[in-house]
């Protein structure tokens, strides 16, 4: 199925109904007060007025070691992978919680550099390789937050050659008949990469092999370090200055079809991340990371929003609400961030990272026309279908 197919349906069906069957539906409500637009205002409940300073995690929140993040939606938990384990934050009031079982997880440039979620829950998160024949790719799974952790996969990442794995991981479905994506990259970035992503099946925890999904057209290694699914067989990387989509054909098998880019609003957006809907809208969202004579700073923290209805046609356009998040003090050398969908008491939620200095949560308020149409709407929040996040080249 071909990504222009897939996103032309009416928007609640944006997102292919079928692979949604576990998704727990919330029922949101919004006071019909009046707002000029969409808008993005902060969680007041998460942390301090919705923010969530690095410093609760100790050292780890603030040397680098924290580039990933995921939202479980069977928890409500915000989860964290730290560079050995994965951290359970609330995701309601931004408390800092336990760690996940972190038994057999070694190896790699970074033991655990990435974390996703199911959605029925289980965790997957991988470790970050320079070169995954010279040092295996490993996948690790918790069947849940209690759980001790298997070596899901370990290997060469699909790719035949030494190819930097581990900077992107997201999950799309079930742990069942779900599947499991993540960029690939050549270690000379000025080469073409011999594989953008690779899949790989989750299967109930049953590994098989992982493809290397490859094609002509792309900007190079656009997919290496954020990607998301848009569906079961059409991705989406972020590339600079664009958002570049793909259909897969056969679902699984490459090569692929490219299917163009579309502009973002700025070179600097980082991470990606697509909803089902919220109050009947797919919804795509980005973060950008201000950065000055190659320096990246702490600054210039901007998460936006876009309505992906059309997508597949006229691409992104304007985005829907803009917000900054509060910032702390300390450079983010590595350019990492993270943006991750969930709910806070039912409504729509967005959690947006800037390493070594916290987290964002920041409520999405649709416009008076989607609320007053819509009183009472069914939204597919729990669904999160993917996660996206943008690292850059140092380990």
């Amino acid at each position: 199925m071909s990504l222009s197919a897939t996103l032309r349906r009416p928007a609640r069906g944006a997102i292919r109904a079928a692979t949604v069957a576990a998704i727990a539906t919330t029922v949101l409500a919004f006071p019909g007060r009046a707002h000029a637009q969409w808008s993005l205002s902060p969680v007041t409940s998460f942390g301090v007025n919705g923010w969530l300073s690095g410093t609760a995690f100790g050292a780890n929140g603030t040397n680098g070691s924290i580039r990933s993040m995921a939202y479980n939606s069977t928890t409500g938990n915000v989860l964290v992978a730290n560079g050995s384990t994965v951290q359970l934050v609330n995701g309601t009031t931004g408390a800092v919680g336990s760690l996940l079982t972190a038994t057999g997880i070694s190896g790699g440039t970074r033991a655990l550099s990435t974390v996703t979620v199911t959605s029925d829950g289980a965790i997957y998160g991988s470790n970050l390789v320079t070169s995954s024949t010279a040092s295996a790719f490993k996948i690790y799974r918790w069947a849940n937050e209690s759980a001790t952790p298997t070596t899901f996969y370990s290997g060469n990442a699909g790719v035949s050659t030494g190819a930097r794995a581990g900077d992107s991981l997201v999950a799309y479905g079930s742990d069942a008949t779900g599947m499991l994506a993540f960029g690939t990259g050549t270690i000379n970035s000025g080469t073409t990469p011999t594989a953008y992503y690779s899949l790989l099946p989750t299967n109930a925890g049953i590994a098989g092999a992982a493809t290397a999904m490859t094609g002509t057209g792309a900007v190079n290694a656009s997919f290496r370090t954020g990607l998301a699914f848009l569906d079961a067989d059409s991705i989406l990387g972020l590339a600079s200055g664009g958002a570049t989509s793909n259909s897969v054909v056969s679902g699984t098998a490459p090569s692929w079809t490219f299917d163009g880019t579309r502009t973002v609003q700025n070179v600097n957006e980082r991470s990606i991340s697509v909803i089902t809907s919220v109050f009947g809208t797919p919804l795509l969202a980005t973060m950008q990371l201000g950065g000055n004579g190659g320096t990246v700073l702490t600054s210039t923290n901007t998460v936006r929003i876009y309505d992906a209805t059309n997508f597949a046609t006229t691409g992104l356009g304007t985005p829907l609400a803009t917000a900054n998040i509060a910032v702390g003090s300390i450079a983010n050398g590595n350019g990492n961030v993270g943006i991750a969908f969930g709910t806070v008491n039912g409504n729509p939620v967005l959690y947006a990272m800037n390493a070594n200095n916290g987290i964002q949560a920041l409520q999405i308020v649709p416009e008076p026309s989607t609320t007053l149409a819509a009183g009472l709407c069914t939204v597919g929040l729990a669904g999160l279908m993917l996660r996206g996040r943008r690292r850059e080249q140092d380990a």
